[in-house]
């Protein structure tokens, strides 16, 4: 969640104040207005859902249950394709010590 709060000071609220002062200066293009905030809106929030798959992913590798029962085989990178645009995120690929299952 830090990196995504990051991402939104850093690139986001700079390019806001951008939109604003190109559509006070031509009013007229209200349409690259939205379309500009959109982007930067999807981009964040395809920044967010990244950040909560990898917690969710290091929670899995740091729990006691999955350090007793399981390695960690590799990390492999995944995209997902959401409403927001497309999603690339890190997750484990486990080894089960005693049924050698290896699942994601």
């Amino acid at each position: 969640m830090l990196n995504s709060i990051l991402y939104f000071e850093e690139h986001c609220i700079k390019y806001f104040g951008k939109l604003e002062d190109d559509f006070l200066k031509s009013p007229k293009n209200f349409a690259e207005y939205v379309y500009g905030f959109t982007d930067t809106l999807c981009k964040f929030g395809t920044e967010m859902l990244r950040d909560s798959l990898e917690a969710i992913d290091q929670m899995l590798c740091e729990s006691s249950l999955c350090q007793r029962l399981w390695t960690i085989e590799a990390h492999h990178t995944k995209t997902l394709t959401t409403s927001l645009g497309d999603v690339t995120f890190r997750k484990a690929l486990f080894f089960n010590k005693q049924t050698r299952e290896r699942p994601y």
